[in-house]
């Protein structure tokens, strides 16, 4: 029919369908070639069933809302899209927050992702955190049992078991520097639970004490979260495996200005 036929009450139109289905069809539009723009992670570790990283702070983990190409999910489809024609999916065991950095372990199948997460519950599979925290903890060492939800949690969600053990490694009248290890790993854990004890991460401008932020950048130079997965230890059938991650050098300048030592 010409495009310029005017149609007119009644009138009746026969339709040609073809005969192939779209899906009959070869794909028009080419899959998305991986990429990422951002700070490359260090690789500290890697077998055949796993691969631990040293996150920078900044990247984050998966993408995500303001995310286009720059997480650790988009780096290790660029790594690996040689080998695997761009169809390799990495599988994080764990969390760390994006302002977060330190060791980040990701399973290399699904089957990998499965026996690592039962070895997380099981407490085969331990993390170890640098953290400052604001203020003077007094106690030497401490456990702070307190049950999280999840931040995408309905309405009425019981909250879920979570246990944060700390130990002083350093004392300023700023701020404490701790040795943390978490058990569960729920979101934000260690920010949330420091927080509730009044001793909030330092730099930490979700859960964090603001006016402590403000003065612990003027005067030691701190832009970031100071939280650091330092120590991860994995299991090996017997013989445990400890992978460790270098404090930024960012860091290591506020725990000098701070005159803290490990």
């Amino acid at each position: 029919m010409d495009a310029d036929v005017v149609l007119q009450l009644n009138d009746l139109l026969r339709v040609r369908l073809p005969t192939s289905s779209p899906s009959d069809r070869p794909l028009q539009r080419a899959a998305k070639e991986p990429r990422f723009r951002g700070p490359s992670p260090a690789i500290v570790y890697e077998d055949e069933h796993l691969l631990v990283l040293d996150k920078p702070a900044g990247v984050a983990v998966q993408p995500g809302t303001g995310h286009v190409d720059d997480s650790i999910c988009d780096w290790l489809a660029v790594r690996h899209a040689p080998a695997t024609a761009g169809s390799f999916v990495p599988v994080p065991v764990h969390r760390l927050d994006r302002w977060a950095s330190g060791v980040l372990l990701i399973a290399k199948t699904r089957r990998d992702a499965r026996e690592l997460s039962a070895a997380l519950r099981e407490g085969a599979l331990a993390k170890s955190y640098l953290v400052l925290a604001t203020g003077v903890v007094t106690e030497a060492e401490g456990c702070i049992e307190l049950p999280l939800s999840g931040k995408d949690a309905a309405p009425g969600h019981a909250a879920d078991p979570a246990l944060t053990r700390y130990r002083v490694l350093g004392r300023h009248p700023a701020a404490t520097l701790l040795e943390c290890r978490i058990e569960h790993g729920r979101n934000h854990q260690i920010r949330r639970h420091l927080a509730a004890i009044g001793h909030p991460v330092a730099g930490d401008r979700r859960h964090g004490d603001v006016e402590a932020n403000a003065e612990l950048q003027r005067r030691f130079g701190l832009r970031r979260l100071f939280l650091h997965a330092v120590e991860l230890t994995l299991p090996g059938g017997g013989d445990a495996r400890s992978v460790s991650a270098p404090l930024p050098a960012e860091l290591e300048r506020v725990l000098a200005a701070l005159r803290l030592r490990r």
